[in-house]
């Protein structure tokens, strides 16, 4: 994840991408985290050592999370932490030059102690509660994310999908070489309640013929059109054909995230993000 933050990153601070799209892909990066429920069962630190024995297969859903998106997110916080409570003397980039020079430069390796020692040494304050409930735990960090872009003058901002199915039947669809298949079904959701399984294929809407039109835009303009009753879902699952019926509720569901920067930035924001 590191390795996935500086890649994105430098080439923001070399002029390679423009603000622009950096933020685009940092929304990239937030947009598979909120969307992997895996998050909330295996920690980033645990997903990781798991890659050792599974490689990069999915597995069972929300069983694990993603090394990368995780890590990613979780270097801009201790990037943050540093900085903050250094007051910018110090950033992540310290660390990575220590660890260069004196494990790297000397044919070494270095433990996740070292990591942690070295980030507490430059922040000079305690990494405790990041490495253990957030690195090796599964405890919301949303908060931790909206601390550290608050101190670069930045906000994150969660508004509900615009697909219907998403945001208020709680599933995803993709146009899987010509067939409509259910890619992620939300946790505790209407569609997960009612019995909608990951992989369905989506034959019919309310009796009505479904065709993928390469986006999956058609299904969701169905599923706008039928929001008001009941929906009725014809199904094949392992090619047993099938009936689930939806009735959209208050809760939403699916939410884009973005990173944005605030009106209202102080100025000493605004300087902590030029610093960045």
């Amino acid at each position: 994840g590191l390795t996935t933050y500086y890649g994105d990153y430098l080439l923001f601070r070399s002029g390679v991408f423009t603000e622009q799209q950096y933020f685009q892909t940092f929304d990239e990066r937030l947009q598979k985290h909120f969307d992997n429920f895996g998050r909330f069962n295996l920690s980033v630190a645990d997903s990781s050592f798991d890659t050792w024995l599974d490689g990069y297969a999915p597995g069972i859903p929300n069983r694990k999370t993603n090394i990368y998106d995780e890590g990613n997110l979780l270097a801009f916080v201790t990037d943050m932490f540093i900085r903050r409570n250094s007051k910018n003397e110090y950033c992540l980039d310290d660390v990575m030059r220590h660890l260069y020079k004196e494990f790297a430069l000397k044919g070494m390796g270095f433990s996740e102690e070292d990591y942690k020692g070295c980030v507490e040494h430059y922040a000079n304050a305690s990494y405790d509660t990041i490495f253990q409930e957030y690195i090796h735990g599964v405890k919301n960090y949303e908060s931790l994310l909206q601390e550290a872009m608050d101190y670069v003058g930045c906000e994150l901002s969660l508004f509900p999908s615009t697909k219907f199915q998403e945001s208020s039947l709680g599933f995803k669809v993709l146009d899987m070489a010509g067939v409509l298949k259910v890619s992620a079904v939300y946790p505790d959701s209407v569609s997960d309640k009612a019995g909608l399984s990951l992989n369905d294929e989506l034959l019919a809407i309310n009796h009505i013929q479904l065709k993928a039109d390469g986006t999956g835009t058609g299904f969701s303009e169905w599923c706008s059109y039928f929001s008001k009753e009941t929906i009725e879902l014809t199904v094949s699952t392992m090619g047993i054909i099938k009936k689930i019926q939806l009735k959209a509720d208050a809760d939403k569901y699916y939410k884009i995230a973005q990173i944005k920067k605030k009106t209202g930035a102080t100025d000493e924001q605004k300087r902590n993000f030029e610093n960045w």
